[in-house]
């Protein structure tokens, strides 16, 4: 099994105080302000909660944009082929699907810098189960935008197919990293809380 090392400088993170009181289900972890050409790294994730909830408004410096992601393992390593997704994506003006198997990444649509100015895009992944060891790790993503007033639309679904408790994710744009987050991109992590916590 194979890993891949990014050198990228590492966004740092802003812990969020839980200490506001309040017993709402979701409990914020960390969030970042997403440089250009950074990408974010959440480090240390506390496993102590049901499942993850990730929040990103973004915007990809390339043309055409992409958001990747993956559960880190080490400092910068991803392994190679533990993850699988499925996703269903529509356009003002056409619709159809994804897949892919085997490969150390998740990767969806996001706004690029050939969209209208100021626009982001807004995506939204739940991980379930993310500290269990006993099963693999199943996620459910929803990301669109208003491109050129078409608009496009994603919902994704996948496994990472590891048994390990998932305490490390990183997110870039594009697959090799080439291209950065457009300035004023925003990542917010958010545990959620189970029915009796």
């Amino acid at each position: 099994m194979g890993s891949h090392r990014r050198r990228d400088s590492v966004v740092p993170i802003i812990p969020i105080s839980s200490s506001a009181g309040g017993r709402g289900a979701l409990v914020p972890i960390a969030s970042a302000l997403v440089p250009t050409n950074g990408y974010v790294a959440f480090n240390n994730i506390p496993l102590i909660y049901q499942d993850l909830k990730i929040v990103i408004s973004m915007r990809d410096t390339a043309s055409t944009g992409y958001l990747v992601w993956y559960v880190k393992e080490g400092t910068y390593g991803y392994s190679s082929t533990d993850c699988s997704y499925t996703s269903l994506w529509s356009t003002g003006v056409a619709a159809g699907s994804n897949r892919a198997t085997n490969v150390g990444r998740f990767t969806s649509s996001s706004i690029g810098a050939n969209a209208l100015s100021q626009i982001f895009s807004t995506t939204t992944i739940d991980i379930l189960n993310y500290a269990n060891t006993s099963f693999f790790k199943t996620y459910i993503q929803k990301n669109g935008g208003d491109q050129y007033y078409n608009g496009f639309w994603e919902q994704q679904t996948g496994t990472w197919r590891k048994l390990d408790a998932i305490n490390q994710l990183g997110f870039f744009t594009s697959s090799n990293g080439s291209t950065g987050f457009a300035p004023g991109s925003t990542a917010y992590l958010y545990g959620v809380r189970a029915v009796n916590q």
